[in-house]
């Protein structure tokens, strides 16, 4: 009994369906492998690391900014009273060790504090 021409073709399109699933197979495996190795690779480890330390930075940086306006206005306070004790504003910079410009921005902190200060009672 010979085979007829569709029957062949049949089981040969059924062979090559195998071959190519676990070909397919094959390549997924491999793809998840790559990037198993790519995540665990001792650069992603480092990256990672990196990326870490920076969230932390920029939530140091924002508390900085913080830090520094308190810092500013805490400050601006001797130079206010040094004001009303009648100093100049060069005088009160060479006593302080700082220009004529930080100390007209410490003026201008409390000013801008004692305007908001009213307002929020």
């Amino acid at each position: 009994m010979t085979r007829s021409p569709r029957t062949a073709a049949a089981r040969r399109a059924r062979e090559n369906a195998v071959v190519f699933a676990e070909r397919e197979a094959r390549l997924l495996t491999l793809a998840e492998e790559f990037f198993s190795r790519e995540a665990s690779s001792p650069a992603a480890k480092i990256e990672a690391e990196i990326e870490n330390l920076e969230n932390k930075l920029a939530a140091l940086r924002e508390k900085l900014a913080s830090a520094r306006v308190e810092t500013h206005q805490h400050l601006a306070e001797p130079v206010v009273e040094m004001k009303a004790l009648k100093v100049s504003k060069n005088e009160i910079a060479a006593r302080l060790g700082i220009t004529r410009a930080e100390v007209n921005a410490l003026l201008r902190a409390s000013a801008t504090k004692a305007d908001a200060e009213p307002e929020s009672e």
